[in-house]
């Protein structure tokens, strides 16, 4: 019976040491630092991942003050953590920095009371939270200088949830709203876009196709319709919507008075009695004016020059014989800018004009804009009232000759 026991106990012994050889073989393999402190602070035990975060190479470790090795900074600190453990007993944690290493340890701290009820040791588990902390002011870095950009950005930048509620806005979007950015925060979609915009369907598309394009009417603090070209990307987070826009209401203005512009001077340009036209004068490689070509005629054109379809046709392929006078004076002008009124013939068109030329465009372009009159009818009566007064003229001189013989004659008597 006694061989039995200590049979059992060798046994029981054996698996003692079994089980503490495999926690001292977790102990020192744990990727996490573990270490023990006497109540003054000395390193009892330490695995390998604890000496390797606070030791240099060669340096020991075990019988060392572990407050030598973290920076004497955070020496306040870590005796903070380390009353806290004692009086309120558990776990309480703190981060230190290990100069000798040049890392940031996160410490959990417990307190192992011994019999008594006194302190016999501290109980730590050390990870090296470098990389970590690192990410952390990358990722708040990051976080700064998109905030530097989300409030510096020229484009309205607005997020939305899911039932249409602002949730932030950027100062661009208070700009054009006229509304100051903290009264903007929690309102409703609705309440800002203008009531001609269909949001109703504009909405639901957006969710289903996850992204939206196109110009939305707004209505301003003032009560003014504003225009912002908008574009939206759904679900950047969960339930999160983002919207970005820029306020194209002065170019909208521009547009529409060029629009305006534009058919007013088509309603001019069709509706004038004079001929209009654009023409490009075509040089030679000596720059000497050789043609041109007509881009733009009005209704009027055909009627002041008897050619059909010239859009697009050249002067000497309608008119071979058209004096050169033409090409120079219009060579000049889309050379030198200017304007030029005057009037000349036009023989192989059998009229006479009289016309007021200037450049359009750039230099480059060789554009010169003519507004013309045909005043062959008015040439033909100043002629016939040039050769009357002529022969008035003669008829004036014979008659004084023949009164001046008469004259003379009746003296001599």
């Amino acid at each position: 019976e006694l061989k039995l026991q200590n049979e059992e106990l060798i046994r029981a012994l054996k698996e003692l040491e079994v089980s503490r050889n495999e926690y001292f073989s977790f102990y020192d393999s744990a990727p996490v630092g573990f270490l023990s402190l006497s109540p003054k602070g000395i390193v009892l035990r330490f695995n390998r991942a604890a000496g390797e975060m606070l030791a240099s190479p060669g340096k020991l470790l075990a019988g060392s003050g572990f407050s030598g090795f973290i920076h004497p900074k955070d020496h306040t600190l870590f005796y903070a953590c380390l009353r806290k453990a004692a009086s309120l007993g558990g776990i309480h944690t703190c981060e230190v920095r290990i100069p000798e290493r040049g890392s940031q340890i996160h410490i959990g701290i417990s307190a192992y009371p011994d019999e008594t009820g006194n302190f016999a040791e501290w109980r730590m588990a050390l990870s090296d939270i470098t990389e970590l902390k690192r990410a952390e002011e990358t990722l708040q870095e990051s976080e700064e200088r998109l905030s530097g950009i989300f409030q510096a950005v020229e484009e309205a930048i607005v997020t939305l949830d899911n039932d249409q509620r602002i949730q932030s806005v950027n100062p661009a979007a208070s700009v054009i709203t006229g509304v100051p950015h903290e009264q903007l925060i929690g309102r409703f979609l609705p309440e800002v876009i203008d009531p001609t915009f269909d949001l109703s369907s504009a909405w639901k598309d957006f969710l289903k196709t996850g992204r939206f394009k196109g110009e939305v009417p707004i209505r301003d603090s003032s009560g003014s319709l504003r225009i912002v070209d908008a574009s939206g990307t759904a679900n950047i987070a969960p339930g999160r919507h983002l919207f970005v826009g820029h306020d194209i209401t002065e170019r909208k203005q521009a547009e529409e008075a060029l629009r305006m512009s534009e058919q007013k001077y088509r309603m001019l340009f069709d509706s004038i009695d004079e001929g209009f036209c654009v023409i490009e004068v075509l040089f030679d490689e000596n720059e000497k004016p050789i043609d041109y070509r007509f881009l733009e005629i009005n209704p009027a054109f055909e009627r002041q020059t008897g050619i059909r379809n010239a859009a697009g046709r050249r002067m000497r392929e309608i008119a071979p014989r058209h004096e050169e006078h033409w090409f120079e004076i219009y060579g000049k002008i889309a050379l030198e800018g200017g304007s030029l009124r005057f009037e000349n013939p036009a023989e192989q068109l059998n009229r006479f004009y009289e016309v007021y030329a200037f450049r359009v465009g750039e230099a480059a372009e060789r554009k010169v804009a003519i507004l013309f009159n045909d005043i062959t009818a008015r040439k033909h009566a100043e002629e016939v009232l040039h050769r009357s007064h002529d022969e008035l003229e003669v008829r004036v001189q014979e008659r004084t000759a023949d009164l001046k013989k008469e004259i003379e004659k009746r003296t001599r008597f």
